[in-house]
């Protein structure tokens, strides 16, 4: 009987059937409902007309509406679960194209700035070489002022 438990759960009801004692009938069904209800023994014919009376009954067609709703319930926790999930992830996306575009920016506003700054540079150095010129020419005197070798004397 160690060796075989479920052999005992289902020997057990019929051999406490068989004894003669005033509890015995009524423990037999006791012992075979957990029975009937894993599916480990076929109900007899009286015991198949009472399933049948309670699977009709009206706490078991509340009983069955009940599971529905909790299964719909749960479906719809799952497909909202799931909405949330999608919606994090458009999320994340949206972020890293942001991130990508601030980049974008950032590298065309350095660009931009490094082209005002050659800009100027250029700017700056056409200046140096305009105001380089006109200060030589100040500087360099001007055939007309030049004494000329015997005019000074």
């Amino acid at each position: 009987m160690q060796t075989a438990p479920e052999a005992t759960q289902v020997v057990m009801p019929e051999w406490i059937r068989l004894q003669d004692a005033p509890f015995s009938e009524q423990l037999y069904k006791d012992l075979r409902k957990p029975l009937l209800a894993q599916g480990l023994v076929e109900p007899t014919e009286e015991e198949a007309k009472e399933l049948e009376a309670q699977a009709n009954s009206p706490q078991a067609q509340q009983a069955a509406q009940m599971k529905q709703l909790i299964q719909e319930a749960d479906l719809k926790q799952r497909m909202a679960e799931a909405d949330i999930a999608v919606f994090e992830a458009k999320e994340k996306a949206a972020k890293a194209e942001l991130a990508t575009i601030e980049a974008r920016l950032r590298t065309q506003t350095f660009d931009a700035d490094v082209d005002q700054a050659e800009a100027d540079v250029d700017k700056t150095e056409s200046e140096i070489i305009k105001n380089t010129a006109q200060a030589k020419q100040a500087l360099t005197p001007k055939e007309s002022q030049r004494p000329t070798n015997g005019a000074s004397k």
